[in-house]
């Protein structure tokens, strides 16, 4: 089976044939031919025309549009106008990187000049993310129409003159650029200025000259998300702009083509063959457009994609939580389908608007985060007032999405969630180019704070030649085990050696990820690697009720160093406690405690270059400092005790069982232990598969939590008879008597 798998990813990964040279026809007498009009002021009447089809809304709908926009969002508004008055009067920031501002005699080729040389900062321009909002401000102000008439000017010069390659380096920019002048188009189609319609007629020349473009070269893009937008756009064009394409386009020929391909590049639970957050987030935004510009135009949607897509944003939003925490895990760039308004970047704000409005309408409408909010509203309006949730009662849940790999442990009290990234699973394809060493990684936030984060990406570009002499391989950081939040063993990638800007596309490394205990106050999960250079590295996450999180490492037989770090997130301050430190802002408010469960002391590095350690890439191209935890010990098991606050638990320790392993933490109240798959206590006999057991400082049992169990005896207690296996249980003592007994199926009864 995983023999097919990989001949089959390998012939759709394949690069077909290179792009031909493209020479693009901006002239008006171009775009006339395409309508078949005779005057310019025609080709506006047939974009504004009634039975077009609708881009979310019509010209007329969008002026009722806008007008809300200004009356519910002011500030939105005066945001959105003062980024683009920046933009275009002192500086225009492609990614990390600041230059000048946007206006006529831009160096729209760029410069090489850039971290690693990477070509995606000259290329940045070109994709129009900058434009929906100068759109939106030249609809009410012409000396912003003015400036953006001279700005497009200026480009179609440069894209079509003899270094204007650049314009048309890819078709994923370029569809990315029509979309941007799709909504160009209709921002200003509310706008008064006289100027307003020159630009929305430079626009139709643009989209004329881009859609010929794509016209011819819709399915030779790379077999990843490159070629799922290629399906997107076939569909897309043969909706909108089959005037342009020169051929008839069957939409229905083309959806299906788009269907498939979604739906081959995404798995079942809704995650992705591309182990990256923001190259799901790009198939979630195409599917997004396909479900609600099919909804506003009345065209059906197959329930094979609406169950797909639903998947997709389930998968978004468990990942960002009830507080949009943007999560970019493997490879990351700030370019999307919806630039709308200042939005760039992931946008959990959307997927949980889109989320709820097509699908949960339950779901809270949350505390608006980031930009990506203001977005949502573009798509779908201002968010109807959503129901009071019932109190389920449950302290702890987990989302799960197994075939994608993903775990996410909330707890409701403390608002800590923790995020476990096992991998995908046995015989899951994988396009790996995207994919970072963050394999058994884990993630934690508490309420609307980001701890433990990924490092991010910031440059593409590998070859040391590209880079200043002496620059660190910063490409390998980010994307390997130095800056993953995972075990790492003898320094192994659990990928595999790495060579060029990506991974191979096709890789062995899978991982097994099962559910150890469903207890409602006791979750274990554990995942083990498979096929790993490494080795079959184990990471355990058990979360004890709302007390504390064990994240236990167990290195393969054979091994001779495991590392084990964690990236905090920039701005954080670390404060050592022997064996453990506490996290907490920059003004001294503890959040939570985090200790070593091997020997080894804690390293706090935070800006090391010599031997990269402690750098986040918040945006691609920019990379801060931030504190980073390692732990460097021998072959032993290790891990975390991970505790929300700053009142420590105690002293944990990890010591290993003729069978398994135990964790014990012995507080100033209590003495803990957790036994995983044998229990070698002298008092408590159990064929229990975890067991937890408190204890008071004298010894005294005063709870027991057991997770696949058939019997129990207790020394000085009793037995405990089961009327039948039972996936979890609960003891409570008082004085040595059994108080309250709770189990997942019938009530046990105590002898």
């Amino acid at each position: 089976m995983i023999h097919r798998l990989r001949r089959w990813l390998w012939a759709r990964s394949a690069q077909r044939k290179a792009l031909a040279p493209y020479t693009p026809d901006f002239s008006t007498v171009a775009l006339q031919d395409s309508l078949g009009v005779a005057e310019t002021t025609a080709c506006l009447s047939w974009f504004d025309a009634a039975d077009r089809p609708k881009f979310f809304r019509n010209s007329t709908e969008q002026q009722e549009w806008f007008a809300s926009y200004q009356r519910l969002h002011p500030m939105w508004f005066r945001h959105c106008l003062d980024r683009v008055e920046r933009e275009q009067t002192e500086a225009y920031s492609r990614y990390g990187l600041v230059g000048p501002p946007l206006a006529p005699a831009y160096p729209w080729a760029g410069s090489e000049e850039t971290p690693g040389r990477d070509i995606q900062y000259r290329k940045k321009p070109h994709r129009f993310s900058f434009l929906p909002r100068m759109a939106l401000a030249a609809s009410v102000d012409d000396r912003f129409a003015t400036h953006l008439l001279s700005l497009l000017e200026d480009w179609m010069a440069f894209a079509g003159g003899p270094r204007g390659e650049v314009a048309y380096d890819s078709n994923l920019a370029v569809i990315q650029r029509l979309l941007a002048c799709h909504w160009g188009l209709l921002l200003l189609s509310a706008g008064t200025p006289t100027t307003a319609a020159d630009c929305r007629l430079v626009l139709l020349r643009i989209v004329g000259a881009d859609v010929r473009f794509l016209s011819g070269r819709l399915g030779e893009s790379f077999a990843n998300n490159h070629l799922l937008a290629d399906r997107f756009a076939g569909w897309y064009l043969s909706r909108f702009w089959p005037e342009f394409a020169g051929e008839t386009i069957d939409p229905v020929a083309a959806e299906a083509e788009w269907e498939a391909e979604l739906l081959a590049q995404t798995l079942g639970d809704g995650g992705s063959v591309e182990p990256s957050v923001h190259y799901h987030e790009f198939a979630c935004d195409m599917a997004i457009a396909h479900a609600l510009l099919s909804r506003c135009n009345a065209w059906a949607v197959s329930r094979v994609l609406e169950d797909r897509l639903r998947k997709m944003l389930r998968l978004q939003v468990s990942l960002a939580g009830p507080h949009l925490i943007a999560y970019p895990l493997g490879d990351c760039i700030e370019d999307n389908f919806f630039p709308l308004a200042l939005h760039e970047g992931l946008g959990p704000g959307i997927h949980r608007a889109v989320l709820r409005a097509l699908y949960e309408p339950t779901l809270p409408v949350g505390a608006p985060m980031g930009h990506d909010v203001e977005a949502a509203f573009w798509l779908l309006g201002e968010p109807a007032e959503a129901p009071a949730n019932e109190d389920t009662g449950e302290e702890l849940t987990v989302d799960t999405f197994p075939d994608f790999g993903l775990q996410v442990f909330s707890a409701r009290s403390s608002q800590m969630r923790l995020i476990l990234r096992s991998g995908p699973g046995p015989d899951t394809p994988v396009l790996a180019g995207h994919a970072h060493a963050d394999l058994l990684g884990i993630y934690l936030d508490i309420g609307n704070q980001p701890l433990i984060v990924p490092a991010g990406s910031y440059s593409y570009r590998a070859d040391a030649r590209r880079w200043p002499q002496g620059e660190p391989a910063w490409r390998q950081y980010f994307r390997g085990p130095a800056a993953a939040n995972t075990a790492c063993v003898d320094d192994l990638d659990p990928w595999g050696p790495v060579r060029g800007d990506f991974r191979a596309q096709t890789l062995p490394t899978r991982v097994a990820t099962s559910c150890r205990s469903s207890h409602p106050a006791l979750m274990v999960w554990q995942a083990s690697l498979c096929d790993s250079p490494a080795g079959a590295v184990s990471r355990v996450v058990a979360w004890i009720d709302d007390d504390y999180v064990f994240i236990y490492d167990r290195p393969p037989e054979g091994a001779t160093a495991t590392t084990n770090r964690l990236q905090l997130a920039p701005g954080l301050r670390v404060t050592a406690h022997g064996q453990a430190v506490t996290v907490g802002t920059a003004d001294g408010v503890a959040l939570c405690r985090l200790q070593s469960l091997a020997t080894a002391p804690i390293a706090v590095q935070e800006g090391d270059e010599g031997e990269p350690a402690g750098w986040c890439a918040p945006q691609y191209g920019k990379r801060v400092p931030a504190p980073q935890l390692t732990v460097r010990h021998d072959a032993a098991p290790g891990g975390w005790l991970i505790q929300h606050g700053s009142t420590p638990p105690g002293h944990a320790e990890v010591s290993a069982a003729p069978m398994g392993a135990c964790i014990a933490v012995a507080g100033e109240r209590y003495r803990d232990q957790l036994w995983l798959d044998h229990c070698d206590d002298s008092e408590v006999a159990t064929d229990a598969e975890i067991l937890w057991v408190r204890r008071a400082v004298d010894g005294t049992v005063i709870e027991i939590r057991a997770a696949r169990i058939s019997r129990l005896d207790v020394v000085g207690i009793g037995s405990v008879v089961l009327k039948a296996p039972e996936l979890w249980l609960t003891l409570q003592f008082d004085g040595g008597n059994v108080k309250v007994v709770t189990a997942s199926g019938a009530l046990a009864q105590v002898h």
